[in-house]
């Protein structure tokens, strides 16, 4: 089983990493998707937000957390933390809902698409940790082979005691 979601978590990082990068390349197409998720911020501030910085920004921590979900390096929060940056950038981002004709089609794929890299964020989100009996079989694993070493590295200095014993009491033979 550990393998299988060895590879399924690096599959789910590669395809965040991708789509963040391609955020980052073109952050001007996703901007005007930005606004909507801006502009009840902005009011409540009182401030005034980049939407191609925000979207870039978005792009970024995308491509980050897609590297820690891929890895393996906390992979339960980065990728409960990509889910979080999916949610409005998929409902606002692709509302096919409101097009026509092919515009729709194509919205209406990539939202599908999104919302398929959604679940399975979640999923990695929402999957199991590495069982505490296994963690604390690794750590007497390490233990047993560190103790190992030390006994080998006594024996040896025993050993060497013994040798200058030997040599002591009968000088050089």
């Amino acid at each position: 089983m550990r393998p299988i979601r060895t590879l399924s978590r690096g599959l789910v990082g590669a395809v965040l990493a991708a789509e963040g990068i391609a955020v980052l390349r073109r952050p001007s197409t996703h901007a005007d998707s930005a606004a909507a998720i801006l502009d009840p911020i902005e009011r409540a501030t009182g401030t005034e937000i980049d939407a191609t910085l925000a979207v870039r920004a978005s792009g970024a921590a995308l491509t980050g957390l897609a590297g820690a979900v891929g890895l393996g390096f906390a992979p339960r929060a980065a990728a409960a933390a990509s889910a979080a940056i999916l949610a409005p950038a998929t409902a606002l981002g692709y509302q096919f809902w409101r097009a026509h004709g092919e515009e729709r089609e194509a919205k209406a794929a990539g939202f599908f698409q999104h919302l398929a890299l959604f679940a399975a964020a979640l999923a990695i989100a929402a999957g199991p940790r590495t069982p505490r009996s296994e963690r604390l079989r690794l750590k007497a694993k390490r233990a047993k082979r560190s103790e190992r070493g030390a006994k080998v590295r006594h024996g040896l200095h025993r050993a060497g005691d013994a040798v200058h014993q030997v040599r002591d009491t009968f000088g050089d033979l």
